[in-house]
């Protein structure tokens, strides 16, 4: 599992502060799918991923990197809430797992290119529902 580890540090540092929630996400789902546009970190991701499926000392271990990673980055969620772009309450590793997911559908599950329009897209999803209030207890709206 040190290549899991050696995943979390490539991805493990704190997401960018574009200056709005939308910009955010957006440099958030860039990131993250420029990481599996090279060869060898998606290689790697796949490995890990396979090791976890078969592995539960190596599901522990790539849950907890995964664990730190939506940490880190649901700080783009605090400090939208922080501007008032969201409501208090906001789920932000829910957030963060709906920017993630479809690019990791796209790598893993569909075994397609990782490119720079999925992860725009990814975003903009993310983005959408979030202001529609669908990570917020209630489902009620951010503000206008």
């Amino acid at each position: 599992m040190a290549h899991g580890r050696e995943a979390a540090r490539d991805g493990g540092r704190a997401a960018s502060d574009t200056g709005s929630f939308k910009g955010d996400l957006q440099a958030l789902a860039l990131e993250i799918a420029g990481l599996y546009q090279q060869p060898r970190a998606r290689a790697l991701v796949e490995g890990v991923v396979a090791a976890a499926v078969r592995s539960p000392e190596a599901s522990t271990a790539w849950a907890t990197v995964i664990a730190e990673r939506n940490r880190l980055a649901s700080r783009i969620v605090e400090r939208a809430v922080e501007r008032g772009e969201l409501p208090p309450g906001t789920d932000g590793i829910a957030i963060i797992s709906a920017v993630g997911a479809p690019i990791y559908y796209r790598l893993l599950v569909a075994r397609g290119p990782v490119d720079d329009e999925v992860a725009e897209v990814a975003a903009a999803a993310a983005y959408a529902a979030a202001l529609s209030g669908a990570f917020t207890p209630g489902g009620s709206p951010g503000p206008s």
